[in-house]
Protein backbone atom coordinates (compact mmCIF):
# COMPACT_ATOMS: atom_id res chain seq x y z
CA UNK A 1 0.00 0.00 0.00
CA UNK A 2 1.57 3.51 -0.99
CA UNK A 3 0.54 6.34 0.67
CA UNK A 4 -2.07 7.01 -0.66
CA UNK A 5 -2.91 3.80 -3.13
CA UNK A 6 -4.24 0.32 -2.01
CA UNK A 7 -2.50 -2.56 -3.79
CA UNK A 8 -4.55 -5.78 -4.98
CA UNK A 9 -2.74 -8.51 -6.05
CA UNK A 10 -3.31 -12.40 -6.95
CA UNK A 11 -0.49 -14.90 -8.70
CA UNK A 12 0.26 -11.89 -11.54
CA UNK A 13 -2.43 -10.48 -11.64
CA UNK A 14 -2.37 -6.54 -9.68
CA UNK A 15 -4.69 -3.96 -9.63
CA UNK A 16 -3.98 -0.28 -8.00
CA UNK A 17 -6.24 2.17 -6.82
CA UNK A 18 -6.81 5.47 -5.68
CA UNK A 19 -9.82 7.42 -4.25
CA UNK A 20 -11.73 10.54 -4.93
CA UNK A 21 -14.83 11.52 -3.15
CA UNK A 22 -17.20 14.33 -3.03
CA UNK A 23 -17.26 14.99 0.54
CA UNK A 24 -18.26 18.99 0.03
CA UNK A 25 -19.70 19.36 -3.28
CA UNK A 26 -17.21 18.21 -5.80
CA UNK A 27 -14.39 15.33 -5.96
CA UNK A 28 -11.39 15.49 -3.97
CA UNK A 29 -8.59 13.66 -4.18
CA UNK A 30 -7.29 11.21 -1.04
CA UNK A 31 -3.84 12.12 -0.03
CA UNK A 32 -3.50 10.11 2.81
CA UNK A 33 -4.42 6.24 3.46
CA UNK A 34 -4.69 5.09 7.27
CA UNK A 35 -4.63 0.74 7.48
CA UNK A 36 -6.64 -0.29 10.37
CA UNK A 37 -7.61 -4.05 10.32
CA UNK A 38 -9.44 -4.71 7.17
CA UNK A 39 -10.42 -1.01 7.25
CA UNK A 40 -8.95 1.95 6.30
CA UNK A 41 -9.20 5.46 6.63
CA UNK A 42 -9.18 7.64 3.90
CA UNK A 43 -7.55 11.21 4.91
CA UNK A 44 -8.34 14.62 2.89
CA UNK A 45 -6.51 17.96 2.57
CA UNK A 46 -9.93 19.26 3.37
CA UNK A 47 -9.32 17.21 6.73
CA UNK A 48 -12.60 15.08 6.01
CA UNK A 49 -12.48 11.68 6.26
CA UNK A 50 -13.72 8.55 4.72
CA UNK A 51 -13.84 4.86 6.01
CA UNK A 52 -12.95 2.01 3.43
CA UNK A 53 -14.27 -1.01 4.50
CA UNK A 54 -13.06 -4.71 2.69
CA UNK A 55 -15.02 -7.72 3.65
CA UNK A 56 -13.60 -10.60 2.69
CA UNK A 57 -15.42 -14.14 2.16
CA UNK A 58 -12.74 -16.50 0.58
CA UNK A 59 -11.64 -15.50 -2.61
CA UNK A 60 -14.15 -12.87 -3.17
CA UNK A 61 -13.65 -9.05 -1.87
CA UNK A 62 -16.27 -6.25 -1.70
CA UNK A 63 -15.23 -2.50 -1.30
CA UNK A 64 -17.58 -0.19 1.02
CA UNK A 65 -16.93 2.98 2.00
CA UNK A 66 -18.87 5.42 4.21
CA UNK A 67 -18.66 9.33 5.82
CA UNK A 68 -20.71 11.23 8.42
CA UNK A 69 -22.20 12.86 5.45
CA UNK A 70 -21.25 13.50 1.90
CA UNK A 71 -22.79 15.85 -1.31
CA UNK A 72 -21.97 15.88 -4.76
CA UNK A 73 -23.68 19.14 -7.16
CA UNK A 74 -23.05 17.06 -9.98
CA UNK A 75 -23.86 13.25 -9.07
CA UNK A 76 -20.16 12.25 -9.49
CA UNK A 77 -19.93 10.66 -6.14
CA UNK A 78 -16.41 8.03 -6.50
CA UNK A 79 -13.71 7.85 -8.54
CA UNK A 80 -11.38 5.01 -8.09
CA UNK A 81 -8.22 5.32 -10.55
CA UNK A 82 -7.33 1.77 -11.02
CA UNK A 83 -4.01 0.76 -12.73
CA UNK A 84 -3.82 -2.92 -14.56
CA UNK A 85 -0.92 -5.09 -14.68
CA UNK A 86 -0.68 -9.09 -15.57
CA UNK A 87 -3.73 -10.75 -17.75
CA UNK A 88 -3.56 -11.92 -20.63
CA UNK A 89 -7.30 -12.03 -22.01
CA UNK A 90 -10.35 -9.74 -21.24
CA UNK A 91 -13.95 -10.02 -21.63
CA UNK A 92 -15.95 -6.72 -20.88
CA UNK A 93 -19.02 -5.92 -20.97
CA UNK A 94 -20.16 -2.61 -22.42
CA UNK A 95 -23.12 -0.32 -22.30
CA UNK A 96 -22.25 2.75 -24.26
CA UNK A 97 -23.09 2.56 -27.83
CA UNK A 98 -25.38 1.12 -29.96
CA UNK A 99 -23.38 -0.78 -33.03
CA UNK A 100 -24.48 1.25 -36.39
CA UNK A 101 -25.79 -1.26 -38.73
CA UNK A 102 -25.77 -0.36 -42.00
CA UNK A 103 -27.78 -2.20 -44.68
CA UNK A 104 -25.08 -1.65 -46.91
CA UNK A 105 -22.18 -3.11 -44.81
CA UNK A 106 -22.28 -7.19 -44.81
CA UNK A 107 -20.29 -8.37 -43.70
CA UNK A 108 -20.83 -6.22 -40.54
CA UNK A 109 -17.26 -5.35 -39.24
CA UNK A 110 -17.77 -5.58 -34.88
CA UNK A 111 -16.43 -4.00 -32.93
CA UNK A 112 -16.55 -0.46 -33.61
CA UNK A 113 -17.37 2.85 -32.17
CA UNK A 114 -18.56 6.31 -32.98
CA UNK A 115 -16.80 9.42 -31.83
CA UNK A 116 -19.73 10.99 -30.43
CA UNK A 117 -19.08 9.13 -26.75
CA UNK A 118 -19.36 11.49 -23.96
CA UNK A 119 -19.89 11.36 -20.28
CA UNK A 120 -23.69 11.17 -20.66
CA UNK A 121 -23.66 8.59 -23.68
CA UNK A 122 -25.56 4.88 -22.53
CA UNK A 123 -27.31 2.40 -24.75
CA UNK A 124 -29.87 0.35 -23.88
CA UNK A 125 -28.11 -2.87 -24.26
CA UNK A 126 -24.74 -4.51 -23.33
CA UNK A 127 -22.39 -5.81 -25.68
CA UNK A 128 -19.75 -8.01 -25.36
CA UNK A 129 -15.83 -7.48 -26.11
CA UNK A 130 -12.84 -9.81 -26.24
CA UNK A 131 -9.88 -7.95 -25.83
CA UNK A 132 -6.35 -8.06 -25.25
CA UNK A 133 -5.68 -5.37 -23.71
CA UNK A 134 -8.09 -2.18 -22.53
CA UNK A 135 -6.21 0.54 -24.70
CA UNK A 136 -7.44 2.65 -27.04
CA UNK A 137 -10.85 2.34 -25.93
CA UNK A 138 -12.49 5.49 -25.91
CA UNK A 139 -12.20 7.34 -22.98
CA UNK A 140 -15.95 7.75 -21.96
CA UNK A 141 -16.72 3.75 -22.68
CA UNK A 142 -19.19 2.80 -20.10
CA UNK A 143 -18.45 -0.65 -18.85
CA UNK A 144 -20.61 -3.07 -16.01
CA UNK A 145 -18.33 -5.28 -15.92
CA UNK A 146 -14.91 -6.98 -16.48
CA UNK A 147 -13.55 -10.95 -16.60
CA UNK A 148 -10.12 -11.01 -16.96
CA UNK A 149 -7.91 -14.51 -17.78
CA UNK A 150 -4.97 -15.07 -16.32
CA UNK A 151 -2.21 -17.63 -16.72
CA UNK A 152 -3.79 -19.97 -14.15
CA UNK A 153 -6.72 -18.19 -12.71
CA UNK A 154 -10.03 -16.42 -13.49
CA UNK A 155 -10.17 -12.66 -11.92
CA UNK A 156 -14.46 -10.80 -11.83
CA UNK A 157 -14.41 -7.13 -11.39
CA UNK A 158 -18.18 -6.56 -11.26
CA UNK A 159 -19.08 -2.72 -10.04
CA UNK A 160 -21.98 -2.63 -7.82
CA UNK A 161 -25.14 0.04 -8.16
CA UNK A 162 -26.68 0.36 -4.55
CA UNK A 163 -26.62 3.81 -3.31
CA UNK A 164 -28.46 6.91 -5.37
CA UNK A 165 -26.49 6.56 -8.63
CA UNK A 166 -24.72 4.06 -10.79
CA UNK A 167 -21.34 2.32 -10.31
CA UNK A 168 -19.45 1.35 -13.57
CA UNK A 169 -15.86 1.48 -15.25
CA UNK A 170 -14.73 4.34 -17.55
CA UNK A 171 -12.46 6.89 -18.52
CA UNK A 172 -10.27 4.24 -19.97
CA UNK A 173 -6.41 5.92 -20.89
CA UNK A 174 -3.79 3.99 -23.26
CA UNK A 175 -2.14 3.48 -20.11
CA UNK A 176 -3.72 0.20 -18.62
CA UNK A 177 -5.87 2.61 -16.58
CA UNK A 178 -9.87 3.40 -16.07
CA UNK A 179 -11.83 4.40 -12.95
CA UNK A 180 -14.75 2.76 -10.99
CA UNK A 181 -17.39 5.59 -11.10
CA UNK A 182 -20.21 6.27 -8.90
CA UNK A 183 -22.63 8.95 -10.26
CA UNK A 184 -26.17 9.64 -9.50
CA UNK A 185 -26.16 12.11 -12.20
CA UNK A 186 -27.60 14.99 -10.10
CA UNK A 187 -27.21 16.20 -6.94
CA UNK A 188 -27.35 13.97 -3.96
CA UNK A 189 -26.38 13.24 -0.65
CA UNK A 190 -24.79 10.21 0.37
CA UNK A 191 -23.35 8.59 3.60
CA UNK A 192 -22.72 4.51 2.94
CA UNK A 193 -22.17 3.01 -0.54
CA UNK A 194 -21.10 -0.41 -1.52
CA UNK A 195 -18.92 0.01 -4.47
CA UNK A 196 -17.52 -3.08 -6.38
CA UNK A 197 -16.53 -6.93 -5.99
CA UNK A 198 -13.59 -8.56 -7.20
CA UNK A 199 -12.82 -12.01 -6.93
CA UNK A 200 -10.49 -14.93 -7.94
CA UNK A 201 -10.96 -18.55 -9.20
CA UNK A 202 -9.82 -21.33 -11.40
CA UNK A 203 -13.75 -22.20 -12.89
CA UNK A 204 -14.94 -18.46 -14.37
CA UNK A 205 -18.16 -19.93 -14.22
CA UNK A 206 -18.41 -20.80 -9.95
CA UNK A 207 -16.16 -17.42 -10.07
CA UNK A 208 -18.81 -14.76 -11.38
CA UNK A 209 -22.07 -16.97 -9.60
CA UNK A 210 -19.88 -16.40 -6.26
CA UNK A 211 -19.18 -12.60 -6.98
CA UNK A 212 -23.01 -12.04 -7.91
CA UNK A 213 -24.07 -14.11 -5.02
CA UNK A 214 -21.72 -12.37 -2.74
CA UNK A 215 -22.49 -9.00 -3.37
CA UNK A 216 -26.37 -9.19 -3.60
CA UNK A 217 -26.06 -10.98 -0.19
CA UNK A 218 -24.26 -7.86 0.98
CA UNK A 219 -26.66 -4.81 -0.31
CA UNK A 220 -29.37 -7.00 0.82
CA UNK A 221 -31.01 -8.03 -1.93
CA UNK A 222 -30.26 -11.91 -2.51
CA UNK A 223 -34.13 -12.10 -3.55
CA UNK A 224 -33.30 -10.49 -7.36
CA UNK A 225 -30.54 -12.94 -7.60
CA UNK A 226 -32.50 -15.76 -10.53
CA UNK A 227 -31.91 -19.01 -8.39
CA UNK A 228 -34.13 -17.68 -5.68
CA UNK A 229 -37.09 -16.41 -8.38
CA UNK A 230 -39.63 -19.00 -10.34
CA UNK A 231 -39.99 -19.38 -14.10
CA UNK A 232 -43.28 -17.79 -15.68
CA UNK A 233 -45.92 -20.47 -16.43
CA UNK A 234 -46.25 -18.27 -19.99
CA UNK A 235 -42.94 -18.54 -20.87
CA UNK A 236 -43.29 -22.80 -20.28
CA UNK A 237 -44.62 -22.66 -23.91
CA UNK A 238 -44.15 -21.63 -27.62
CA UNK A 239 -45.50 -17.89 -28.35
CA UNK A 240 -45.88 -15.44 -31.63
CA UNK A 241 -45.16 -11.77 -31.25
CA UNK A 242 -46.50 -9.06 -33.53
CA UNK A 243 -43.61 -6.41 -33.69
CA UNK A 244 -41.58 -7.81 -36.96
CA UNK A 245 -44.91 -9.24 -38.45
CA UNK A 246 -46.94 -5.97 -38.62
CA UNK A 247 -44.22 -3.37 -36.77
CA UNK A 248 -46.68 -0.61 -35.50
CA UNK A 249 -49.07 -1.13 -37.91
CA UNK A 250 -51.52 -3.35 -35.88
CA UNK A 251 -55.16 -3.84 -35.54
CA UNK A 252 -57.41 -6.39 -34.34
CA UNK A 253 -58.72 -7.68 -37.65
CA UNK A 254 -54.30 -8.62 -38.04
CA UNK A 255 -54.13 -10.13 -34.91
CA UNK A 256 -57.27 -12.41 -34.95
CA UNK A 257 -56.20 -13.12 -38.58
CA UNK A 258 -52.41 -14.53 -37.37
CA UNK A 259 -53.98 -16.23 -34.61
CA UNK A 260 -56.75 -18.39 -36.89
CA UNK A 261 -53.87 -18.85 -39.32
CA UNK A 262 -51.99 -20.43 -36.56
CA UNK A 263 -55.03 -22.42 -35.93
CA UNK A 264 -55.50 -23.80 -39.06
CA UNK A 265 -51.71 -24.37 -39.23
CA UNK A 266 -52.26 -26.73 -36.01
CA UNK A 267 -49.42 -24.81 -34.76
CA UNK A 268 -48.54 -25.33 -30.85
CA UNK A 269 -48.29 -21.69 -29.68
CA UNK A 270 -49.85 -21.15 -26.71
CA UNK A 271 -49.31 -17.30 -26.05
CA UNK A 272 -49.66 -14.50 -28.32
CA UNK A 273 -48.09 -10.93 -27.09
CA UNK A 274 -49.19 -7.64 -28.36
CA UNK A 275 -46.26 -5.04 -29.06
CA UNK A 276 -45.86 -1.40 -30.17
CA UNK A 277 -48.83 -0.16 -31.76
CA UNK A 278 -51.92 -0.35 -30.33
CA UNK A 279 -52.05 2.51 -28.32
CA UNK A 280 -53.12 5.82 -28.83
CA UNK A 281 -50.44 8.94 -28.88
CA UNK A 282 -49.39 11.58 -29.91
CA UNK A 283 -46.06 13.03 -30.76
CA UNK A 284 -44.57 9.47 -28.98
CA UNK A 285 -46.45 10.48 -26.03
CA UNK A 286 -48.80 7.78 -24.65
CA UNK A 287 -52.39 9.26 -24.34
CA UNK A 288 -54.94 6.61 -22.71
CA UNK A 289 -54.46 3.20 -21.22
CA UNK A 290 -56.74 1.92 -23.49
CA UNK A 291 -55.91 0.65 -27.09
CA UNK A 292 -56.79 3.04 -30.32
CA UNK A 293 -60.36 2.65 -30.81
CA UNK A 294 -59.64 2.64 -35.05
CA UNK A 295 -57.57 0.46 -34.79
CA UNK A 296 -59.00 -2.23 -32.22
CA UNK A 297 -62.86 -0.87 -32.25
CA UNK A 298 -64.05 -3.93 -29.83
CA UNK A 299 -60.92 -2.61 -27.07
CA UNK A 300 -58.84 -5.18 -25.48
CA UNK A 301 -61.60 -7.70 -23.44
CA UNK A 302 -63.21 -8.67 -26.27
CA UNK A 303 -59.87 -9.09 -28.42
CA UNK A 304 -58.25 -11.35 -25.47
CA UNK A 305 -61.45 -12.68 -25.19
CA UNK A 306 -61.36 -14.47 -28.65
CA UNK A 307 -57.79 -14.92 -28.85
CA UNK A 308 -58.32 -17.72 -25.39
CA UNK A 309 -61.54 -18.68 -27.04
CA UNK A 310 -59.19 -19.94 -29.97
CA UNK A 311 -56.71 -22.02 -27.70
CA UNK A 312 -54.42 -19.62 -27.13
CA UNK A 313 -53.77 -19.87 -22.71
CA UNK A 314 -51.97 -16.50 -22.71
CA UNK A 315 -52.25 -12.63 -23.76
CA UNK A 316 -49.22 -10.14 -23.46
CA UNK A 317 -49.48 -6.31 -24.12
CA UNK A 318 -45.87 -4.71 -24.79
CA UNK A 319 -45.91 -0.65 -23.33
CA UNK A 320 -42.59 1.04 -21.86
CA UNK A 321 -41.60 1.83 -18.48
CA UNK A 322 -42.45 5.51 -18.66
CA UNK A 323 -45.62 4.77 -20.56
CA UNK A 324 -44.62 5.69 -24.45
CA UNK A 325 -41.00 6.56 -25.95
CA UNK A 326 -41.36 9.87 -24.75
CA UNK A 327 -43.63 9.75 -22.04
CA UNK A 328 -47.02 10.44 -21.45
CA UNK A 329 -48.96 13.24 -22.72
CA UNK A 330 -49.53 16.15 -20.77
CA UNK A 331 -53.11 16.73 -22.41
CA UNK A 332 -54.35 13.16 -22.59
CA UNK A 333 -56.67 11.09 -20.58
CA UNK A 334 -54.03 9.52 -18.35
CA UNK A 335 -52.65 13.19 -17.41
CA UNK A 336 -56.29 14.16 -16.39
CA UNK A 337 -57.45 11.38 -14.45
CA UNK A 338 -53.58 10.47 -12.93
CA UNK A 339 -52.07 13.66 -12.50
CA UNK A 340 -51.07 13.10 -9.18
CA UNK A 341 -49.12 10.36 -10.09
CA UNK A 342 -46.96 12.07 -12.62
CA UNK A 343 -44.47 14.59 -13.09
CA UNK A 344 -43.00 17.04 -15.86
CA UNK A 345 -40.35 14.97 -17.61
CA UNK A 346 -38.26 16.79 -20.63
CA UNK A 347 -41.09 16.26 -23.13
CA UNK A 348 -43.95 14.86 -21.50
CA UNK A 349 -44.91 13.66 -18.20
CA UNK A 350 -43.73 10.67 -16.41
CA UNK A 351 -44.64 8.45 -13.76
CA UNK A 352 -43.36 9.92 -10.52
CA UNK A 353 -41.07 7.83 -8.66
CA UNK A 354 -42.43 8.34 -5.41
CA UNK A 355 -46.05 7.02 -6.40
CA UNK A 356 -44.94 4.44 -9.12
CA UNK A 357 -46.94 1.75 -7.30
CA UNK A 358 -50.15 3.85 -7.16
CA UNK A 359 -49.32 4.67 -11.29
CA UNK A 360 -48.74 1.38 -12.05
CA UNK A 361 -51.55 -0.33 -10.21
CA UNK A 362 -54.44 1.36 -12.16
CA UNK A 363 -52.82 0.80 -15.31
CA UNK A 364 -52.58 -3.17 -14.14
CA UNK A 365 -55.79 -3.46 -12.88
CA UNK A 366 -57.00 -2.35 -15.88
CA UNK A 367 -54.87 -4.72 -18.33
CA UNK A 368 -56.33 -7.51 -15.45
CA UNK A 369 -59.61 -7.08 -16.18
CA UNK A 370 -59.08 -6.83 -19.41
CA UNK A 371 -57.63 -10.31 -19.40
CA UNK A 372 -54.34 -9.62 -20.06
CA UNK A 373 -51.27 -12.66 -18.16
CA UNK A 374 -47.97 -10.87 -18.54
CA UNK A 375 -46.77 -7.06 -19.62
CA UNK A 376 -43.49 -6.48 -22.21
CA UNK A 377 -41.82 -3.73 -20.31
CA UNK A 378 -39.94 -2.08 -22.80
CA UNK A 379 -37.49 1.39 -23.05
CA UNK A 380 -36.06 1.08 -19.53
CA UNK A 381 -32.89 2.49 -20.29
CA UNK A 382 -35.18 6.03 -20.40
CA UNK A 383 -34.17 6.57 -16.59
CA UNK A 384 -30.98 8.07 -17.24
CA UNK A 385 -32.18 10.22 -20.40
CA UNK A 386 -35.49 10.93 -18.64
CA UNK A 387 -35.04 11.52 -15.28
CA UNK A 388 -31.21 12.30 -14.99
CA UNK A 389 -29.83 16.21 -14.17
CA UNK A 390 -33.23 16.55 -11.49
CA UNK A 391 -33.37 13.08 -9.81
CA UNK A 392 -30.92 10.36 -8.57
CA UNK A 393 -30.86 7.96 -11.25
CA UNK A 394 -30.85 4.26 -9.19
CA UNK A 395 -33.10 6.03 -6.53
CA UNK A 396 -35.51 6.40 -9.35
CA UNK A 397 -34.53 2.66 -10.98
CA UNK A 398 -35.18 1.44 -7.54
CA UNK A 399 -38.97 3.00 -6.80
CA UNK A 400 -39.95 2.81 -10.38
CA UNK A 401 -39.13 -0.92 -10.20
CA UNK A 402 -40.41 -1.16 -6.71
CA UNK A 403 -43.63 -0.15 -7.44
CA UNK A 404 -44.25 -1.56 -11.14
CA UNK A 405 -42.93 -5.63 -9.93
CA UNK A 406 -45.72 -4.61 -6.80
CA UNK A 407 -48.51 -3.60 -8.82
CA UNK A 408 -47.72 -6.74 -11.51
CA UNK A 409 -47.80 -9.25 -8.27
CA UNK A 410 -51.04 -7.72 -6.90
CA UNK A 411 -52.62 -7.26 -10.53
CA UNK A 412 -51.51 -11.62 -11.82
CA UNK A 413 -49.04 -9.98 -14.12
CA UNK A 414 -45.48 -11.51 -15.22
CA UNK A 415 -42.95 -9.24 -16.55
CA UNK A 416 -40.75 -9.32 -19.88
CA UNK A 417 -38.05 -6.45 -19.39
CA UNK A 418 -36.76 -4.80 -22.33
CA UNK A 419 -34.00 -2.34 -23.20
CA UNK A 420 -32.87 -3.19 -19.45
CA UNK A 421 -29.54 -3.28 -19.49
CA UNK A 422 -28.32 -0.16 -17.07
CA UNK A 423 -27.61 -1.05 -14.03
CA UNK A 424 -30.56 0.81 -12.19
CA UNK A 425 -32.24 -1.49 -13.94
CA UNK A 426 -31.36 -5.21 -13.25
CA UNK A 427 -30.38 -4.20 -9.75
CA UNK A 428 -33.92 -3.45 -8.81
CA UNK A 429 -35.87 -6.65 -10.43
CA UNK A 430 -37.00 -8.05 -6.91
CA UNK A 431 -39.70 -10.73 -8.82
CA UNK A 432 -39.53 -9.90 -12.54
CA UNK A 433 -37.40 -13.19 -13.71
CA UNK A 434 -37.41 -13.01 -17.78
CA UNK A 435 -35.10 -9.86 -19.56
CA UNK A 436 -33.98 -9.86 -23.38
CA UNK A 437 -30.52 -10.51 -23.19
CA UNK A 438 -29.30 -8.63 -26.36
CA UNK A 439 -30.38 -5.75 -28.58
CA UNK A 440 -33.20 -6.81 -31.18
CA UNK A 441 -33.34 -9.24 -33.61
CA UNK A 442 -32.63 -7.91 -36.97
CA UNK A 443 -35.28 -7.38 -40.07
CA UNK A 444 -34.80 -7.43 -43.00
CA UNK A 445 -32.40 -10.16 -42.37
CA UNK A 446 -28.33 -9.75 -42.53
CA UNK A 447 -26.47 -12.71 -42.34
CA UNK A 448 -23.48 -11.38 -40.37
CA UNK A 449 -26.41 -9.56 -38.12
CA UNK A 450 -27.91 -13.17 -37.21
CA UNK A 451 -24.44 -14.27 -36.40
CA UNK A 452 -23.65 -11.38 -34.35
CA UNK A 453 -26.88 -11.73 -32.40
CA UNK A 454 -25.94 -15.05 -31.06
CA UNK A 455 -22.80 -13.99 -30.47
CA UNK A 456 -24.37 -10.99 -28.13
CA UNK A 457 -26.59 -13.08 -26.59
CA UNK A 458 -24.41 -15.91 -25.82
CA UNK A 459 -21.67 -14.09 -23.72
CA UNK A 460 -24.57 -11.56 -22.54
CA UNK A 461 -25.86 -14.72 -20.46
CA UNK A 462 -22.91 -15.31 -18.48
CA UNK A 463 -23.49 -12.34 -16.16
CA UNK A 464 -27.70 -11.99 -16.87
CA UNK A 465 -28.44 -15.72 -15.82
CA UNK A 466 -27.09 -14.75 -12.49
CA UNK A 467 -30.39 -12.59 -12.40
CA UNK A 468 -32.93 -13.81 -14.83
CA UNK A 469 -33.42 -16.18 -17.44
CA UNK A 470 -32.38 -14.82 -20.40
CA UNK A 471 -34.85 -14.26 -23.61
CA UNK A 472 -32.79 -14.26 -26.76
CA UNK A 473 -35.71 -12.46 -28.78
CA UNK A 474 -38.13 -13.77 -31.06
CA UNK A 475 -37.59 -14.51 -34.43
CA UNK A 476 -38.77 -15.15 -37.82
CA UNK A 477 -38.78 -19.03 -39.04
CA UNK A 478 -39.13 -18.07 -42.42
CA UNK A 479 -35.54 -16.21 -42.28
CA UNK A 480 -32.74 -17.85 -44.22
CA UNK A 481 -30.74 -18.72 -41.14
CA UNK A 482 -33.43 -19.43 -39.07
CA UNK A 483 -31.91 -23.40 -37.92
CA UNK A 484 -29.21 -21.60 -36.18
CA UNK A 485 -31.82 -19.09 -34.56
CA UNK A 486 -34.52 -22.18 -33.59
CA UNK A 487 -31.38 -24.10 -32.04
CA UNK A 488 -29.96 -21.62 -30.22
CA UNK A 489 -33.75 -20.31 -28.64
CA UNK A 490 -34.07 -24.14 -27.97
CA UNK A 491 -30.95 -24.36 -25.82
CA UNK A 492 -31.03 -21.02 -24.28
CA UNK A 493 -33.14 -22.08 -21.39
CA UNK A 494 -35.39 -19.07 -21.87
CA UNK A 495 -38.80 -18.19 -24.07
CA UNK A 496 -39.10 -19.43 -27.35
CA UNK A 497 -41.51 -17.26 -29.57
CA UNK A 498 -41.48 -16.35 -33.34
CA UNK A 499 -42.59 -13.19 -35.20
CA UNK A 500 -43.21 -14.53 -38.33
CA UNK A 501 -45.75 -12.57 -40.28
CA UNK A 502 -48.74 -15.09 -40.73
CA UNK A 503 -48.42 -16.30 -44.49
CA UNK A 504 -44.84 -16.70 -44.35
CA UNK A 505 -44.52 -19.35 -41.42
CA UNK A 506 -42.37 -22.38 -41.83
CA UNK A 507 -44.47 -24.95 -39.46
CA UNK A 508 -42.28 -27.34 -40.11
CA UNK A 509 -39.33 -25.67 -38.39
CA UNK A 510 -42.40 -24.43 -36.13
CA UNK A 511 -43.25 -27.86 -34.52
CA UNK A 512 -39.84 -28.90 -33.58
CA UNK A 513 -39.51 -26.11 -30.97
CA UNK A 514 -42.54 -27.42 -28.72
CA UNK A 515 -44.43 -30.25 -28.27
CA UNK A 516 -47.89 -30.63 -29.80
CA UNK A 517 -49.39 -28.86 -26.18
CA UNK A 518 -47.26 -26.01 -26.76
CA UNK A 519 -44.70 -26.95 -24.07
CA UNK A 520 -40.90 -26.01 -24.69
CA UNK A 521 -38.17 -28.63 -23.58
CA UNK A 522 -36.08 -26.52 -21.70
CA UNK A 523 -33.07 -27.39 -20.06
CA UNK A 524 -32.44 -27.20 -16.50
CA UNK A 525 -29.80 -23.94 -16.78
CA UNK A 526 -29.61 -20.88 -19.32
CA UNK A 527 -26.66 -21.91 -21.83
CA UNK A 528 -23.66 -20.70 -21.41
CA UNK A 529 -20.38 -20.34 -23.84
CA UNK A 530 -18.12 -23.21 -22.87
CA UNK A 531 -14.58 -22.79 -21.34
CA UNK A 532 -12.46 -23.45 -24.17
CA UNK A 533 -14.04 -20.35 -26.23
CA UNK A 534 -15.13 -18.16 -23.18
CA UNK A 535 -12.04 -15.78 -24.44
CA UNK A 536 -12.63 -16.69 -28.12
CA UNK A 537 -14.58 -14.09 -30.70
CA UNK A 538 -15.82 -16.82 -32.35
CA UNK A 539 -17.07 -14.01 -34.96
CA UNK A 540 -13.97 -12.55 -36.12
CA UNK A 541 -11.79 -15.36 -34.98
CA UNK A 542 -11.96 -18.90 -37.02
CA UNK A 543 -13.34 -20.52 -34.10
CA UNK A 544 -16.73 -22.31 -33.20
CA UNK A 545 -19.12 -20.66 -31.03
CA UNK A 546 -19.69 -23.74 -28.14
CA UNK A 547 -22.61 -22.80 -25.65
CA UNK A 548 -23.23 -25.43 -22.88
CA UNK A 549 -25.94 -26.52 -20.44
CA UNK A 550 -27.91 -29.56 -18.95
CA UNK A 551 -30.87 -31.47 -18.67
CA UNK A 552 -32.40 -33.96 -15.88
CA UNK A 553 -34.19 -36.73 -16.71
CA UNK A 554 -36.54 -37.81 -13.86
CA UNK A 555 -35.23 -41.52 -12.43
CA UNK A 556 -32.47 -41.84 -15.91
CA UNK A 557 -29.99 -38.83 -14.48
CA UNK A 558 -28.14 -35.88 -15.63
CA UNK A 559 -27.10 -35.35 -19.14
CA UNK A 560 -24.84 -32.59 -20.63
CA UNK A 561 -26.35 -30.88 -23.63
CA UNK A 562 -23.74 -28.78 -26.39
CA UNK A 563 -24.74 -26.39 -29.22
CA UNK A 564 -22.01 -25.56 -31.49
CA UNK A 565 -22.15 -23.25 -34.61
CA UNK A 566 -20.32 -21.24 -37.22
CA UNK A 567 -20.68 -17.54 -36.69
CA UNK A 568 -17.33 -16.84 -38.05
CA UNK A 569 -17.90 -13.43 -40.30
CA UNK A 570 -15.80 -14.56 -43.04
CA UNK A 571 -17.58 -18.04 -43.14
CA UNK A 572 -14.59 -20.02 -42.25
CA UNK A 573 -14.45 -23.60 -42.94
CA UNK A 574 -13.91 -24.77 -38.30
CA UNK A 575 -12.53 -27.83 -37.43
CA UNK A 576 -14.88 -28.40 -34.09
CA UNK A 577 -13.62 -30.58 -30.79
CA UNK A 578 -16.30 -31.30 -28.83
CA UNK A 579 -15.83 -32.94 -25.03
CA UNK A 580 -17.67 -34.51 -22.40
CA UNK A 581 -16.52 -31.87 -20.21
CA UNK A 582 -17.49 -29.36 -21.92
CA UNK A 583 -21.06 -29.21 -21.19
CA UNK A 584 -19.97 -29.92 -17.22
CA UNK A 585 -21.62 -32.72 -15.82
CA UNK A 586 -20.33 -34.91 -13.06
CA UNK A 587 -20.06 -38.61 -14.28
Amino acid sequence: MGKNEIALKHDTFALFLKFKLALENTLEECKHIEKEGNEYNLVFSSNKKAKLKILKKNNILVFTISTDHGYSNDGRIIEIDCKLDGYEKILMYQFTTCPNFKPEQEPYEYPQFPQEINEKTYDAWSYPLHLNTIENLPYHLKVSKILFKLKKDYVFLLPITYGPGRTFITYFTTKNSFCIVHNAYAPTEWSSLTLFTIGFDKDPYNLVEKCFDVSFKVINKLQVLRKYKHYPKVFEYLGWCSWNAYWRDITYEKIIYAAKKFATLKLPIKFILIDDGWMEERNSMLISFKPNSKKFPKGFKELVKELKAMGYYFVGLWHTLNGYWKGIDPNGDIARTLNKYLINGPYGKLPNPEYAFQFYNEWYHYLCSCGFDFVKVDNQSCIGYHYGERLAINEVGTKLHEGLEGAAYVNKLDILNCMPHQPENYYNWYRSSIARCCIDYVVPHRKSRDKLHLYFNSYNALWLSQLVWPDWDMFQTHDPWALQQAVARAVSGGPIYITDEPDKVNDNLVRKLALPDGTILRPDVPALPTEDCLFKDPYNEPYPLKLFTKVTVNGVGEYGILAVFNITKKDNTLKVVLSPKDAKVNF
